[in-house]
């Protein structure tokens, strides 16, 4: 046999007319209070995670974004001027007329306008004009034969430059 329920206090219970669901407020007690607190702090920290990975992916974006637009704007500057700025190896060379024109190194093609050389710039060509060529292939050919010139050239056989040093 079964027991029958206990009755409930307050006023007797007749019979059941109905039954649904419903959300109602409850008193906690201590053990749901501390598994309470227990998952809100492990789901404080999941938020604090997913914050930070949402921040990080949205500086890389940023990052990103801010890349594309650089290139972006770089392809729309030279669309529109039919030109681009490319790093390369300039050169500029003095011309016998005492002009400098600029030379890319890759395609020997001259670059740029024409200009009047500087006064420094002329210097540096008499200058290395008096020490000899500071090309490397001139200046072994000219060396051998500059004991015989020398011996030439000074007929005292004095072999001291003009600062008590030797020639040789």
């Amino acid at each position: 046999m079964t027991k029958p329920k206990k009755q409930p206090e307050g006023p007797k219970r007749v019979r059941m007319v109905g039954e649904r669901e419903e959300t109602v407020e409850v008193p906690l007690s201590t053990d749901d209070m501390d598994a309470s607190t227990e998952k809100m702090l492990t789901l404080l920290e999941q938020r604090d995670s997913i914050d930070e990975k949402a921040k990080e992916i949205a500086k890389n974006y940023k990052s990103q974004g801010a890349t594309l637009d650089l290139e972006i704007s770089e392809l729309r500057r030279a669309m529109r001027s039919r030109k681009r700025s490319v790093k390369l190896t300039i050169q500029e060379w003095l011309t016998e007329s005492n002009e400098i024109i600029r030379v890319r190194a890759d395609t020997d093609e001259r670059i740029g306008d024409v200009r009047k050389a500087r006064s420094e710039e002329l210097q540096e060509k008499l200058f290395k004009d008096e020490l000899g060529s500071d090309d490397g292939a001139e200046s072994e050919a000219t060396e051998e034969g500059d004991d015989e010139e020398e011996a030439d050239a000074n007929p005292f056989g004095d072999t001291s430059d003009d600062f008590g040093g030797s020639a040789h």
